[in-house]
């Protein structure tokens, strides 16, 4: 009898116990699914010259994931020679194991910001809800191909297609999903937001304002640039902002309408170029404007590793004394991790910023 009582004691007390440790075992499980799901990840991705942002929000099954831009088909070296990056957007997404996006925005039709389309498009595994973007017949003020004689007073406002057709390709096969109904295209209004999780991004245009012609260097390609749509991306207190190659016309007319600019994590307009009207010793970047309003203290410029341009620029750096400044070009993808309070960074080549703040 003593036996039968010990023995069902026994069956009790490790009935008791498998029942606790299946209870521990499901309360650890939901809370590492809530833990995950309050990270917001910000990738950087080391695409060349030019710009592939991918955004995530939690991880596993229940993240959501989302883009802005996804890099050149190309960029030019130093040497003078091109480096095809025309996969390496759609590469990072195929090792991140993402197949599905919850949205893709498209700054501005210049090939380094939309070349890489094209390969993600093609992948018949990458499905994207929404495309945001310009109207496909934006117009904008065009003068002469020969930079010496343009000007102006010569410059006309047409249908923006750009020489290479890179542009035109991308608009070719978005319009082919929207006909098969595998995606949907909208021209973002300024105030429309989108969201990821908890975490939201608010669109400050598509801008309908007419730019005055005129920028050093290629005014047309510059041109376009002023059509960059910027957007601030929100998770609790942590905030970013998006500039695309954004001109300091751009962000004239969203200081007049009275938008937040500032943000703790800034996207260097174009690649961290000067953009200014005279090289001289005294003369300023075009986007000291955008960096005394934002007030970054990490800023992360994206572009190639000695590229032809020779970016970042010296005024550009001067003028970021203030932050952190993170480049692709020598840190290789950069990824910045918010939980919604404290923000910390992974570089994938070297260690810690590429140019330290020097200034409170």
């Amino acid at each position: 009898m003593k036996k039968n009582k010990k023995s069902i004691w026994i069956k009790v007390i490790a009935f008791c116990m498998s029942l606790m440790m299946a209870v521990c075992g499901t309360v650890t499980k939901d809370k590492v699914q809530v833990n995950a799901a309050t990270k917001l990840k910000v990738h950087f991705i080391d695409v060349g010259c030019g710009d592939a942002i991918l955004i995530q929000y939690g991880s596993g099954v229940k993240a959501e994931y989302g883009m802005i831009d996804a890099g050149p088909v190309y960029y030019t070296k130093t040497n003078k020679k091109d480096v095809n990056t025309s996969n390496r957007a759609r590469n990072y997404l195929k090792k991140q194991k993402i197949t599905h996006l919850k949205f893709v925005l498209l700054t501005h039709p210049h090939q380094d910001h939309i070349g890489g389309m094209i390969k993600i498009l093609d992948d018949p595994k990458i499905k994207i809800d929404t495309i945001y973007g310009n109207n496909f017949d934006l117009k904008v003020l065009q003068s002469s191909k020969n930079k010496k004689k343009q000007s102006a007073s010569t410059a006309k406002l047409i249908k923006y297609r750009d020489d290479e057709g890179i542009y035109a390709q991308v608009i070719a096969k978005i319009q082919k999903k929207v006909k098969r109904k595998e995606t949907v295209y909208v021209v973002p209004k300024a105030g429309d937001k989108v969201y990821l999780g908890k975490a939201c991004m608010r669109f400050y245009g598509v801008m309908n304002a007419k730019y005055k012609y005129g920028r050093r260097g290629d005014l047309n390609y510059r041109q376009v640039n002023k059509y960059s749509i910027v957007t601030r991306l929100t998770y609790k207190s942590n905030s970013f902002l998006f500039t695309g190659d954004a001109q300091k016309e751009t962000i004239e007319q969203l200081v007049k309408k009275g938008y937040n600019l500032q943000a703790q994590v800034l996207k260097v307009p174009h690649h961290g170029m000067q953009d200014i009207l005279k090289n001289t010793k005294k003369a300023r970047s075009d986007h000291r404007y955008l960096f005394q309003r934002v007030k970054a203290k990490i800023a992360v410029i994206s572009n190639g590793y000695k590229n032809s341009y020779k970016a970042p620029h010296k005024k550009t750096l001067n003028e970021l004394k203030t932050a952190n400044v993170y480049d692709t070009g020598s840190r290789g993808t950069i990824v910045i991790t918010s939980d919604g309070k404290r923000l910390s960074v992974k570089v994938q080549k070297g260690k810690g910023p590429s140019y330290k703040r020097t200034k409170k």
